[in-house]
Formats: structure tokens, C-alpha cells, sequence
């Protein structure tokens, strides 16, 4: 799903680095609905072949390994990124009636909060900060010994918190101000940006900056997923990195295709309650955020703290720093998490068959 959206990134990137940033931001973002669905020039060979550039990408990263291939790529770029979303931001609020949107932003319609809300939320928390999905496993065994494990925990999860609001302080104001309709959906970022960037003095030039930094910044995502596929195959079966990574590649271009010729419109497009209207795409992650990540949260949960016991994970964090928070960390995952999301798996299957 990462290589499918970063290739529309990339589509984004080059159009406007030819100067073609009218063309994304003509007829209130429609164009990218039109590529989404096979409607434009080369119909479905279009996100196609951009969804299979963007693979090819991520594969020579993971040849590379971890630390020469995305440690050194986001270690300057992501940052950059941030800045440039804090600028774009403060750039927003000089926009003509750009404060309701703003207000409509901080303001949450509390009549709208139902069980599905605080899942769709909950999913998006599993989905952002990689829990369940084998990340944290695979980038914990490159740590060194003397990380701050508890310390680094703490940060990744106020960076996530704050980037997280930031984004949507970028996006979702102007998307009620241009009228998007309820100001969501994955595609703002393709159709309210265009517009910003077309209404702002030497948008046209920061328009490509700002698509190759979303273009890093989702590298750097769908690295660190076949990465982790890749450590499966390299540490379970003995394989070596360039078989494991042909393997990873294999897979990767078989799922990725289904949801590129399965969108709305597409040759291999189903109608599914719970597809979100987009087909295979918007069914995978729906599945996976809100089943198989609640599943593998509590097996995790269950293995670590019965299993394995949970002392041995105490003791690991320990080796580097004291963990203030041992008693509330052990109480969570032995009791707490498990409860809770079961509660949350339950609901996802409830409100998905209703």
C-alpha cells in the first residue's frame, strides 16, 4: 500500500517539476481522481508504472541495508520536510478565511463520536507509530546497546503526536476553505495541496521541494515495512539479503498491482462493505489496521508477558538506563493491552458485519 500511494507521490513530483502544477490544482483537484482511476492519458498503465518506479527505489534501498540506504536518507531529508510543513503552515494562516477552517479543525463535533471513531483512530495510532507489523521488531535489532531505549520510546511517540497535528493543521483547514467535501480522504494531500501551492508566491518552485520530501518521507515508510520482510526471510530461512530482497520485490508488485488495477474503476475493482469505496486498496487497509494489527498486538502481548516473561524485556531496557516506568509497563502489557484490545478487535468485526 506504501508503494502504491508513493507512486502517486512521485506522479506529484514530476508534474510539478515540469510545471505542471496548474494541471494538479485545475478543476478543484479532480486529476487525481481521474489517475487514480485509469481516466487519464495511459489510463491504468499511469499509476502503474510510477507504483512500480517507486518499488524499484525502495528495493535498491533495502540492497543498500538499513544504515548506508535509509538511516542516511532521512537523516537530513525528514527534518527538512518538517520544517517545510511548519512553514507552509504559518503561510496558511494568511490566507483569506482561512481561520474557519482552522476553527473547524480544533473544533471536534462531539455529537460525531461513535465506537467506529475512536477505532479508526486507534487503527491510524497502530498504523503511524509501526506497532504490530514486525517494524520496531527489525529496527530494534540494529539498536546498539547503550540506546536509551525507554527515552527513545517516549520521543518517537511526541514526534509521531506532534507531526501527526501538524499535518493536519496543514491540510484539513485549507481543505474546508477550497470545499473539499468533509474536509478527508486520503487524496487531499494530491487535490488541496495543488491548490495551495498555486495560490502562494513561488509555489510553483516549492511545490517539487515539498513532493520530494513527501516522496523521503514515503520511502522511508515502505523501506522500513519490506525491510522487515526481508529480515524474515534473511534470519528464518538463511537466505541471503539479495534473494530475501527479489522475494520482498516479488510480493511487494503482487499485492501492490492488485490495488493499482483494483481501485475504483479499474479492471479488478470489487464493491465491499469494507473496501471504503476504493477496492483492494481501501479493503487491505481496513483488514490490517483494524484485524490482523489488534491480533498481532495480542499475541504480542501474550508471548511477552507469559511466554517469555516479562522480565527479560525489563532487563533488556535496563542495560541502558533505569526505566522509571517498569511497574505501569508491565502492569499494561500483561493485563491492560490484551483487555483492551480485544475490546477493540471485537468492535472492528461488530461494526464490519453490521
Amino acid at each position: 500500500m506504501d508503494c502504491v500511494i508513493g507512486g502517486w507521490v512521485l506522479k506529484w513530483l514530476f508534474e510539478t517539476t515540469i510545471g505542471n502544477l496548474d494541471l494538479l490544482a485545475g478543476d478543484d483537484g479532480s486529476y487525481w481522481w481521474d489517475f487514480v482511476t485509469g481516466e487519464t492519458e495511459l489510463g491504468f498503465l499511469s499509476p502503474s508504472l510510477w507504483f512500480i518506479l517507486f518499488t524499484l527505489i525502495c528495493v535498491v534501498c533495502i540492497i543498500a541495508g538499513v544504515e548506508k540506504g535509509i538511516e542516511k536518507m532521512s537523516k537530513y531529508l525528514v527534518p527538512v520536510l518538517l520544517i517545510m510543513i511548519v512553514g507552509i503552515t504559518i503561510y496558511e494562516f494568511t490566507i483569506p478565511g482561512i481561520w474557519d477552517g482552522i476553527v473547524y479543525y480544533l473544533s471536534p463535533d462531539l455529537d460525531e463520536l461513535s465506537a467506529d471513531t475512536f477505532l479508526g483512530a486507534i487503527s491510524q495510532i497502530f498504523y503511524s507509530v509501526s506497532i504490530a507489523m514486525g517494524i520496531l521488531i527489525t529496527y530494534g535489532s540494529y539498536a546498539k546497546k547503550e540506546v536509551d531505549l525507554e527515552k527513545s520510546s517516549f520521543n518517537i511517540v511526541a514526534i509521531d503526536t506532534i507531526v501527526a497535528i501538524l499535518a493536519g493543521m496543514m491540510i484539513v483547514p485549507v481543505a474546508f476553505l477550497f470545499g473539499f467535501p468533509d474536509s478527508s480522504g486520503m487524496g487531499l494531500m494530491f487535490t488541496a495541496m495543488p491548490q495551495v501551492f498555486e495560490s502562494m508566491t513561488g509555489g510553483a518552485l516549492i511545490a517539487p521541494l515539498f513532493y520530494l520530501l513527501v516522496a523521503v518521507a514515503a520511502l522511508t515508510s515502505a523501506i522500513s515495512l519490506a525491510e522487515t520482510c526481508a529480515s524474515v526471510f534473511i534470519d528464518g530461512t538463511k537466505t541471503d539479503r539479495p534473494k530475501a530482497t527479489a522475494i520482498t520485490t516479488i510480493i511487494i508488485l503482487a499485492f501492490g498491482m492488485l490495488c493499482v488495477l483494483g481501485f475504483y474503476g479499474g479492471p479488478l475493482f470489487f464493491d465491499s462493505p469494507l473496501d471504503q469505496g476504493v477496492g483492494w486498496l481501501g479493503f487491505f487497509d481496513t483488514i490490517t489496521n483494524s484485524i490482523m494489527m489488534p491480533i498481532a498486538s495480542i499475541i504480542i502481548c501474550i508471548f511477552v508477558g507469559y511466554v517469555i516473561k516479562i522480565k527479560l524485556i525489563d532487563d533488556e531496557i535496563m542495560i541502558s538506563s533505569p526505566f522509571r516506568f517498569r511497574r505501569i509497563f508491565d502492569i499494561m502489557i500483561m493485563y491492560v493491552c490484551p483487555i483492551l484490545l480485544s475490546v477493540m478487535l471485537i468492535t472492528a468485526m461488530i461494526s464490519m458485519l453490521s
